[in-house]
């Protein structure tokens, strides 16, 4: 089921709902009492790789060894850092 978020935080209320379901259903299905949240935070997290892949897409890759060093520096790590 498609579900719209917006990359900059912002959920459309029938999505929060939707995930909210499903959360629940997963909760019942492992007894996993977070299973809501876990399930929030998972959605949060790939949407923030997403925004950063969008983000490095943008650089000429004679940038991205420069760019690497800050994101590690600030403590991200990314897939294919050289």
């Amino acid at each position: 089921m498609p579900i719209a978020v917006e990359t900059a935080g912002s959920w459309n209320q029938q999505a929060v709902d939707a995930i909210k379901d499903i959360g629940r259903r997963i909760s019942v299905i492992t007894e996993e009492p977070l299973g809501t949240i876990h399930l929030f935070h998972r959605i949060s997290v790939a949407i923030q790789r997403g925004n950063a892949v969008s983000f490095m897409s943008t650089f000429d890759d004679d940038q991205k060894p420069f760019l690497y060093l800050i994101f590690q520096h600030a403590g991200f790590v990314l897939a294919g850092a050289k």
